[in-house]
């Protein structure tokens, strides 16, 4: 009677270690899961990091070409074209937001000027400088932040309002003899708006938000903005609306046409840029040094220095000096 009871009891004891180990084995397989999970999930974080590091400590762009100054009549240079391409990324952002291009001006006797950041962004990218001469190139700039208006206005057969902004850009509005603009700027601060009817007195208004009301002889004239900013200016005429952005800017200013454009914001690894730097009355004489400095989002800086070259043509495109 004692033998079976052990008998039984040593089974009993068997099953109990085996379901022990059994356990044993299925934390142990859960845990090596975790330390592998782990172990990948940190060679991944590893890889974003070092990915990330070697983004911020290079420039995903770089000059493809060479650097274009104009001449004027009095022998000194008063713009200049950067070309630029992506490299190692899909693509880069180039936005008014991403961007910051600074400007510095070194004199030949030793004096210099310098901005933080003259960049307006790129350039309707409807515009294509395919074909185009340089002159078209920094006419396109300059007309991208004039921050003027031009309403056009036939009178006979369909009353047709064109309304040209930005470059080239244009909203038509058949059978009206009357319309409404509403100007404001998009970071809410008040500005000043001149409307000039053709032949008529300008109306000048002061506000956060300007509104002209025109009847059919004012409908050919031009609206210009006198403050620096970004606006939203909606024009209403018969039954239809429409609402599109100007740039008023200053000068010196920077700003880039891309070619081949997929209508973005951004510089595609199949895309070229031109950066326009339009310097006003802050013109680069002979022997100056110009530096750019081009910083986007999340990337070290580009910095680009040249020299204006000693003997210049006037009222010419030039090769500058690196």
């Amino acid at each position: 009677m004692g033998r079976h009871t052990l008998k039984k009891r040593k089974g009993i004891v068997g099953i109990e270690a085996a379901i022990v180990l059994i356990a044993f084995v299925i934390i142990s397989a859960a845990f090596a899961f975790m330390v592998i999970n782990m172990g990948l999930f940190a060679t991944q974080r590893s890889k974003d990091t070092i990915a990330q590091g070697l983004r911020e400590a290079s420039s995903p762009l770089q000059v493809d070409g060479s650097i274009f100054v104009r001449t004027t009549s009095d022998l000194d240079v008063n713009a200049t074209i950067i070309p630029l391409r992506s490299m190692g990324v899909k693509y880069v952002p180039v936005g008014k937001e991403e961007t910051v291009v600074s400007l510095s001006i070194v004199y030949r006797e030793g004096s210099s000027v310098s901005y933080s950041n003259v960049y307006y962004g790129v350039v309707d990218t409807s515009f294509d400088p395919t074909g185009k001469s340089f002159d078209e190139l920094a006419q396109a700039a300059q007309t991208y932040i004039d921050g003027t208006v031009e309403f056009e206005y036939n009178s006979t057969g369909q009353e047709n309002l064109i309304v040209t902004y930005g470059v080239n850009e244009t909203a038509t509005f058949e059978s009206v003899s009357s319309a409404t603009i509403e100007i404001k700027r998009t970071d809410g601060r008040e500005f000043t708006a001149t409307y000039t009817p053709e032949g008529g007195t300008p109306d000048t208004k002061t506000d956060t938000t300007v509104t002209f009301t025109l009847d059919s002889s004012q409908l050919n004239g031009t609206l210009t903005l006198a403050d620096i900013g970004v606006y939203t200016i909606t024009v209403k005429a018969g039954s239809e609306s429409e609402t599109f952005t100007v740039v008023k800017g200053d000068l010196p200013a920077a700003l880039l046409v891309v070619e081949n454009s997929d209508g973005d914001e951004a510089l595609d690894a199949s895309e070229k840029g031109f950066l326009v730097l339009l310097l006003g009355d802050n013109k680069a004489e002979p022997r100056s040094i110009v530096t750019v400095e081009i910083r986007v989002e999340r990337a070290a800086p580009l910095t680009i220095e040249f020299m204006v070259p000693e003997s210049l043509t006037a009222n010419a495109w030039m090769i500058a000096t690196g």
